[in-house]
């Protein structure tokens, strides 16, 4: 899957994204506060919405192409509702109602092969029908074979952010390993599968497979005093057979294995990178809000190593404030993000910065960018 142009809008908060055009490797670059963050939230919003979950004031248009070369635009809006609220729910546990989709359009090569206007569906501009289900068409028709592409690239799109927060037993759901080992009889199916990327990477090293000693060498290359890396299983809960996987690793001058509660938060974050990047379907969107975030200097240039040569073909969009890591990507590869009130834009680099050295050329943005914003928006925006 390859995203090419999204818009978003979210009418609760305010903030309008106007159209951007995504290449292979997008790096969201601005000041704090400018709407990096809310654009890689809102494209994860798309993968929830196809995968059945409501909201409430979006609006949005994405246009997509499949791992089929499938060209899909899809469309759609939320009512905007503003809640009571109980005064006795305090404002942190307090959750906005979701509320039914609108409107919903899907094009298929510019073609529109279905709409729907709240309960009113149509099919090729012709058959209508009452539906009263208050999902996303393509949740709800994701195995009809028009739908059923489109469905699949969403699924596709992968948060980073979210597979490496997850250290620990309470990584992944529990589970019972045989069902687990059963399940899945190739790397392929590993692959595709929607489990934790915790879970298939121990899945392939239960296998042996080559994939995982990919992964292996990938962590030496970038932590050379790595001797060896290992996924074990730890058992949730005396009473209940479940197990999650956990990470241990070896290093030279240690001699018993490194359990994962003590591995290094640089080394455990470039693990989860690199295990993304093999074990996520080829052609995924794989988004990172702070590239950087739990990496030291030394984890960055594998990281941006892994990202640029890219093997397995994902489209990246990922954000991140260090100098060292934004000039490794390159500008080629820069969106410049601005926010003026709730209006944010995303522009190519090259579009804005003129300076031939790279740091300069980013230290350029950055000036623009706050000149953009302005000092009393900086200020109550950052953090």
């Amino acid at each position: 899957m390859k995203i090419s142009h999204f818009s978003f809008m979210d009418n609760r908060v305010g903030f309008d994204v106007k159209p951007i055009r995504f290449g292979r490797v997008n790096l969201l670059v601005g000041a704090s506060g400018s709407g990096k963050s809310f654009i890689i939230r809102s494209l994860a919003f798309l993968r929830s919405v196809a995968d059945g979950e409501l909201g409430n004031g979006s609006k949005w248009d994405v246009e997509f192409e499949t791992t089929d070369n499938l060209r899909y635009r899809w469309e759609g809006a939320f009512d905007a509702v503003e809640p009571e609220k109980d005064p006795d729910i305090d404002e942190a546990e307090f959750e906005p109602p979701e509320v039914p989709i609108a409107h919903e359009r899907l094009y298929l090569n510019d073609a529109l092969i279905i709409e729907r206007e709240r309960e009113r569906l149509s099919v090729n501009r012709v058959k209508e029908r009452r539906l009263d289900n208050p999902l996303s068409i393509l949740h709800l028709l994701k195995d009809h074979d028009v739908i059923a592409p489109a469905y699949n690239a969403l699924a596709r799109i992968t948060r980073g952010n979210e597979a490496e927060t997850r250290r620990g037993p309470a990584m992944s759901a529990s589970m019972n390993v045989e069902n687990l080992v059963r399940r899945f009889h190739s790397v392929e199916n590993i692959v595709r599968s929607k489990e934790d990327v915790m879970v298939k990477l121990f899945l392939i090293y239960r296998q042996g497979d080559s994939a995982f000693w990919k992964i292996r060498d990938a962590m030496r290359k970038a932590f050379p005093r790595i001797v060896d890396l290992r996924v074990v299983l730890r058992r949730l809960d005396r009473e209940i057979p479940f197990h999650a996987p956990a990470v241990e690793i070896r290093e030279r001058g240690v001699e018993r294995w490194i359990d994962e509660s003590a591995v290094g938060a640089g080394v455990y974050s470039t693990l989860v990178h690199i295990a993304l990047n093999r074990l996520s379907p080829p052609q995924s969107v794989i988004l990172h809000e702070d590239l950087e975030k739990g990496l030291g200097a030394g984890c960055l240039e594998p990281i941006a190593e892994l990202i640029t040569t890219n093997p397995n073909n994902h489209q990246y969009v990922v954000s991140s404030h260090n100098p060292f890591l934004v000039n490794l990507l390159g500008r080629d590869r820069w969106r410049v993000t601005t926010r003026e009130g709730g209006v944010v834009r995303c522009l190519p680099a090259e579009e804005l910065a003129t300076e031939e050295n790279p740091l300069r050329n980013y230290l350029h943005l950055l000036r623009l960018e706050e000149r953009r914003l302005g000092a009393e928006q900086t200020e109550t925006t950052e953090g």
